[in-house]
């Protein structure tokens, strides 16, 4: 059998199985007080729909709800609200170090060099890092245009730059500061040397993966 009757058998032979679904229809006032009862002018009623055989049930009246709409005690509030929860700050491992990264305050700029000596002597630092190479960023189409360059070209606000282990927070971030960043500033629109402002942020890491002195 062919033609527009022909179409439309097989179009309601391939329709997904249906049943009927009761399910209630208007606005609540969303006052779970056991009274389904909707807004001012709107009660609520009760209609039966076609809907696909696979759709989940409809919720039930908010009085009839278990768990939305409903207050649920949090495991950790008392700890929370007293102070006796420990966070990932608490934690201190054997040997573990602080970290801070060096990140750049400039959108664009070619760096010419990096001087961590100050750094270096700061007391508590164990290690000063210098990132040579930048992952998971945009990359020219031709490499070879920054092959020659010691650093890697700065291509956004907050790029890491460097990175400094320390035995505190204190001592890591005070060092993080005294990093020297002198730059060339290449867009369009600007020109000249800057001296790039270390704006430092902090990790922490254990002293057998803290990187070695540049």
């Amino acid at each position: 059998m062919s033609g527009p009757t022909a179409t439309i058998k097989e179009t309601a032979a391939a329709k997904a199985p249906t049943r009927k679904q009761p399910m209630l229809y208007g606005i609540s006032d969303g006052i779970s007080d056991g009274i389904s009862d909707g807004i001012a002018g709107e009660n609520l009623g009760e209609v039966t729909r076609e809907v696909p055989i696979d759709e989940p049930p409809p919720l039930a009246e908010n009085a009839k709800l278990s768990a939305i709409g409903k207050p649920i005690p949090r495991f950790d509030a008392v700890q929370k609200v007293t102070g006796q929860a420990r966070y990932t700050f608490d934690v201190q491992l054997p040997g573990m170090l602080h970290a801070r990264r060096v990140v750049s305050t400039v959108p664009h700029a070619r760096i010419i060099s990096i001087d961590t000596s100050e750094a270096e002597r700061y007391p508590g630092v164990r290690a000063v890092h210098v990132l040579q190479r930048v992952l998971l960023t945009a990359q020219l189409r031709d490499g070879n245009g920054e092959a020659g360059q010691r650093y890697p070209m700065i291509r956004y606000v907050g790029q890491p730059l460097a990175g400094v282990a320390a035995e505190t927070p204190r001592a890591a971030e005070a060092a993080a500061r005294l990093v020297r960043v002198k730059a060339y500033r290449n867009m369009a629109t600007y020109g000249g040397l800057i001296r790039v402002r270390c704006s430092a942020d902090h990790a922490a890491m254990s002293k057998k993966d803290s990187p070695r002195r540049t």
